[in-house]
Parts: C-alpha cells; sequence; structure tokens
C-alpha cells in the first residue's frame, strides 16, 4: 500500500457528436421513423436559423412559457447573429422562438418549431 501520495479526482466529459459513440443513441430520423415509443414530444430535433437581412444583426431569443406563474420569459440563445450566418440549435417541437433587431425589443419574426421542419430563415415581417 501507498503510505504518501496525493488523491487526485476527474470528471469525464465526452462529446454526443462523438462517431464513436453515436450508435448508443437514438436519433430523431429512427424516432420519428417508428424506432421509439408513441410520445414524440419528448424527442430533439435539430434547428437551424438563417437570415439574409443585410446590414442588421438578429438576436434569437427562445419564449419559455415553463414558468408555474403563467409568466413568459425570453431567453438570450444568440446575441448579434450576423447575416449569413447558421446558427444550429437542439430544440423541441411547440418551442418558440422570436428573431428580434440586436439590442432592440422589436420582433422582425417569431418562430414556432415542427417536427417537419429543421430550417428557418428569418425574414422581416
Amino acid at each position: 500500500p501507498i503510505e504518501v501520495g496525493v488523491r487526485y479526482s476527474f470528471v469525464l466529459f465526452y462529446d454526443m457528436d462523438n462517431p464513436a459513440i453515436q450508435s448508443d443513441f437514438e436519433s430523431y430520423e429512427e424516432v420519428k421513423g417508428g424506432g421509439g415509443d408513441d410520445d414524440d414530444d419528448d424527442y430533439v430535433i435539430p434547428v437551424t436559423f438563417y437570415h439574409e437581412i443585410e446590414n442588421v444583426e438578429i438576436d434569437l431569443a427562445f419564449l419559455d412559457k415553463s414558468a408555474e406563474d403563467d409568466d413568459e420569459w425570453l431567453l438570450m440563445i444568440e446575441e448579434k447573429m450576423p447575416p449569413f450566418v447558421k446558427v444550429e440549435l437542439d430544440s423541441y417541437e411547440g418551442h418558440i422562438f422570436h428573431a428580434l433587431i440586436s439590442g432592440t425589443d422589436e420582433i422582425v419574426s417569431t418562430y414556432v418549431v415542427r417536427d417537419d421542419q429543421q430550417l428557418y430563415t428569418i425574414e422581416l415581417k
């Protein structure tokens, strides 16, 4: 037995996009194809937001309606999103996102995530 030394501990993180472990998890396409249970609302949908509005930066915010007191909260997801840049994230069906002119409260457009749509192009109303 070792009588003198230093005790170490570590936490192991791994990348979910690692191809070596991808087969360990059901993909959204497998679930929608019938590979999962009947409650498809619980599965992540990969979505992409994109805009071509020149000379304008966009703030992308998630509308959180989960508060018990029926309050709604805007959670900033991406700030100062330049034109022609894609923002990819995971979401769920029914999630609501607002696109705002960066630094203001002016809503450019609103999007509700659907399971049959993955690309959302932000356009002026």
